[in-house]
């Protein structure tokens, strides 16, 4: 790891701790607190992370100046770090926000999730049955989810598009919603 490198992960680690000394927490998850954790290398090594995620909000009690001051240093040395690379800061640094009257915090389990690429996204897609009555029974799946989410302001549309195989193309059924 470079000086410059390590310097901002001083930084990085000191804004943390920094904030966790001014703030009042409001909403904590047990494990994605904003501290760094320590954990050992095989080689018997210690380092230094943020947990992948960090769930906690926090009344911020302390000076507003020395916060951005703060920031814009940690901001620089991000820059200087990077480089020419440099496209837009990580999503682990800490957001400031004034005036709130109401947080609300919900979550949702996630089952899957696809890459998106394309002018549209196909939501699902089926191999086409061979007789005529389950190619109806499909068509009529697909278009309830459809009107699902028309229903819901989605944009949808039903195709039949071929996929290749080792024998040749074999129509698929696809529900997309536009981008």
């Amino acid at each position: 790891m470079t000086s410059i490198c390590h310097d901002y992960y001083q930084q990085h680690r000191s804004l943390y701790r920094y904030l966790v000394e001014q703030c009042e927490p409001l909403y904590v998850v047990p494990g994605h607190e904003p501290e760094y954790e320590t954990y050992q290398l095989v080689d018997g090594t210690t380092r230094e992370r943020l947990p992948k995620f960090i769930h906690w909000i926090g009344r911020f009690k302390g000076d507003h100046r020395e916060y951005q001051d703060r920031m814009a240093d940690l901001e620089a040395s991000f820059k200087q770090a990077i480089g020419i690379k440099f496209r837009r800061f990580p999503v682990n640094l800490p957001t400031l926000h004034h005036n709130i009257e109401q947080v609300n915090i919900s979550s949702h389990q996630a089952y899957q999730s696809t890459q998106v690429t394309g002018p549209r996204l196909a939501l699902g897609s089926r191999d086409m049955p061979k007789n005529a009555i389950n190619q109806e029974s499909l068509r009529e799946e697909y278009e309830d989810l459809a009107t699902q989410l028309k229903r819901v302001g989605l944009p949808a549309t039903i195709s039949v598009e071929p996929k290749l195989g080792l024998t040749g193309p074999d129509p698929v059924g696809q529900l997309h919603r536009p981008l």
